[in-house]
């Protein structure tokens, strides 16, 4: 059988798949589905986790969009006291059968670092991937990750607290030249990028003037953002050829994964695909055995960064 499993310096992973945060919750109701296998996963990243418990956007906080979804949550979770007496249990069990990653942001700047020292002698985590696509309360509102002295201080100061395993840092869309925040965050401490959050965007009922979400505006992904965050992933892989990156943004099955190692990606999140189909991980799995079986492709690896132009 072929080889799907890949590598990240040191990080291994058992298949090149993995959750994106925010689209399967803390893993309780995966683990209900009949059939469905963690195995499948390279890693399972849970919903990102704040300092103190966020109540979130009002609704309706989804639309469909006729070739994704617009998101307004607004970063709902109970905080990182309820996370590790409630959810806790439950990654504990996921984590022996995959890689366990967590989510975390903050709305300051240290809230970031009072998390970290929450989880730094968790031994289920295998690491943790900091979301900096959020708004900066003390800022007026501009997103962590497109403020350079912002980014600076957050990954250097996660990394100082959390040493010994990898450091995940990933990266908003929504930026004039994203390598240059993808340098920043390599050079204070990030081992591997996550390339991207979503984009921003919105949905109107013209015959209301209603827009989809409450807020007026949320988070696009799914299928329409896959080409984009395709050439990001290129410019990121071409600008840093030895950093690892985590593609995060419209792949839906089998040829997206490999695309997205084509064009420079090492493992793949997927998301919105998944709400829509809750068996899709072992179906891209499969799928990709077959595929590469098809070509004469024994290891998947063999794919990464060979895009020719």
């Amino acid at each position: 059988m072929t080889n799907i499993s890949t590598k990240m310096h040191d990080f291994e992973l058992q298949t090149p798949i993995m959750t994106a945060s925010g689209c399967s919750g803390y893993g309780k109701e995966m683990r209900e589905i009949s059939g469905f296998r963690f195995s499948d996963l390279g890693a399972f990243v849970c919903k990102s986790v704040s300092y103190e418990p966020i109540p979130g956007n009002p609704p309706p906080r989804l639309a469909e969009t006729p070739a994704g979804l617009i998101n307004s949550i607004g970063l709902q979770n109970d905080g990182i006291k309820h996370f590790l007496e409630h959810e806790k249990p439950i990654l504990q069990e996921i984590s022996t059968e995959t890689k366990v990653i967590v989510s975390i942001f903050g709305t300051k700047i240290e809230e970031f670092f009072k998390i970290a020292e929450k989880l730094a002698d968790e031994s289920w985590i295998s690491a943790i991937e900091v979301n900096v696509s959020c708004p900066n309360h003390e800022q007026g509102g501009i997103a962590f990750g497109v403020d350079e002295a912002s980014l600076i201080r957050i990954v250097k100061g996660t990394k100082d607290i959390f040493k010994n395993k990898p450091l995940i840092v990933k990266l908003t869309p929504n930026c004039s030249d994203i390598t240059h925040f993808a340098q920043i965050a390599t050079d204070f401490g990030a081992d591997i990028l996550c390339i991207a959050n979503t984009f921003l965007g919105m949905s109107v009922d013209w015959r209301t003037g209603l827009t989809g979400v409450k807020r007026g505006f949320g988070g696009l992904s799914g299928p329409a953002v896959k080409p984009m965050i395709l050439y990001k992933v290129y410019q990121v892989r071409q600008k840093l050829p030895n950093v690892p990156i985590i593609a995060s943004g419209g792949a839906c099955n089998a040829d997206d994964v490999l695309e997205f190692l084509v064009v420079g990606a090492d493992a793949v999140q997927i998301g919105t695909a998944f709400l829509r189909n809750p068996m899709i991980f072992g179906e891209i799995c499969d799928d990709l055995h077959k595929k590469l079986e098809k070509q004469g492709i024994s290891d998947i690896s063999m794919l990464k960064n060979t895009i020719k132009l």
